[in-house]
């Protein structure tokens, strides 16, 4: 008998060693980087990478994986703040212990938001149902909003005759662009997660970054480390 290809699972031994790896990982990091007399802040790079893999690697949990239903979360503060337009949530005082979440109502809650002008023709076309909608008109107005690590000039609206979101894609060089329409953009715990591992964690290296990425070098270090808290916080919590 020929075998064409051989597929490993490892065992709940091998996942649990792995989890410890990574939360010791983390421990040792955040010590350096919090370290008085040298803080080496570079390791935030490191804690972000390693809450990738626990939290979201390839869209799965090795949290979740091994928590299960236990896995809640304590819910985001309302220590928000405002700055030229852009609220966003204090890091320094992320979360509160009056809720619990599980992991994906957790990593969708809004860190940030803001508002901003999208190049837009004055018609789009709803790839769903066909329907054409006037940008122009109060009747039709159309909510919109930004597809997060996406171009700039990538947004979905909610077509007013089905009522589904579809995706458009501008070109900002087309000459049809005769409007400017304000969308909102949101920051989530996953997408800043996610766009500080590529852009501040050195995952990916690109020539132009959006508004989620610049956010994400400035103030990222700041929530990695606070989350980094909040996931030993539950860990040790769970080993007592």
């Amino acid at each position: 008998m020929k075998i064409k290809s051989f597929k490993f699972r490892r065992s709940e031994s091998g996942l649990k060693d792995m989890l410890e790896q990574s939360i010791n990982i983390i421990r040792t990091s955040l010590e350096l980087i919090e370290n008085e007399r040298r803080p080496q802040k570079e390791f935030v790079k490191v804690v972000s990478g390693q809450l990738r893999l626990l939290l979201f690697e390839n869209d799965k949990s090795l949290m979740k994986i091994l928590y299960k239903d236990d896995l809640n979360l304590p819910i985001i503060s309302n220590d928000f703040r405002e700055f030229d337009g852009t609220k966003f949530l204090n890091p320094l005082n992320m979360f509160s212990d009056s809720a619990l979440l599980n992991l994906e109502q957790w990593t969708e809650q809004v860190i940030a938001e803001a508002e901003i002008e999208v190049p837009s023709p004055e018609y789009l076309t709803c790839k769903k149902c066909s329907e054409k909608l006037s940008l122009k008109h109060e009747h039709d107005a159309v909510e919109v909003r930004i597809l997060l690590g996406e171009p700039q000039n990538a947004f979905e609206f909610r077509c007013k005759h089905c009522g589904k979101f579809c995706e458009t894609i501008i070109d900002q060089d087309d000459p049809q662009n005769v409007l400017n329409i304000s969308a909102s953009e949101n920051i989530t715990v996953y997408s800043l997660l996610r766009s500080f591992a590529d852009k501040g964690g050195g995952a990916h290296v690109d020539k132009e970054l959006n508004w989620l990425n610049v956010f994400a070098v400035e103030l990222g270090d700041l929530y990695v480390i606070s989350i980094a808290k909040c996931i030993l916080s539950f860990h040790e919590r769970q080993s007592l």
